[in-house]
């Protein structure tokens, strides 16, 4: 007996692109990334310091509304975060996409892991953390 492989396409879903749509717009229509809110962040709520990606919700927020100093102070990786969700979206959409991401998605992992922890032992010992404990 043999079994054909067939490569389908999947989309994302009416229903989830509709949703990402609006939480997108809720951040940006309801001041999530002022630093208004409640702190989310369980590393912070249990030490009063800022985690690894603290900051990065609200960097983003400031990106996309056009103040790119103000995103790079919150968090200098925001706009690296934002190309690989671009490109793994886009890799994701194409023909074969979702094998590649599969094979390729630890390393990229483990990578931002080194990324993201020696960024913040540099902004920890730079004193550049307050900034993103002081506005959330």
């Amino acid at each position: 007996m043999t079994t054909s492989l067939r490569t389908t396409r999947t989309f994302p879903s009416p229903a989830g692109t509709a949703l990402a749509l609006g939480g997108l717009g809720l951040a940006l229509g309801t001041g999530l990334g002022s630093g208004t809110g409640p702190v989310l962040c369980p590393f912070r709520l249990c030490t009063g310091q800022a985690c690894p990606a603290c900051g990065l919700t609200r960097a983003t927020v400031q990106l996309l509304s056009g103040d790119f100093a103000a995103s790079w102070r919150l968090h200098p990786l925001a706009g690296l975060l934002m190309v690989q969700v671009a490109l793994v979206a886009a890799l994701q959409l194409g023909v074969g996409g979702r094998a590649r991401w599969n094979r390729a998605s630890g390393p990229v992992l483990a990578v931002n892991a080194i990324v993201f922890g020696g960024v913040w032992v540099l902004r920890w010992r730079l004193g550049l953390l307050d900034v993103v404990v002081a506005s959330g």
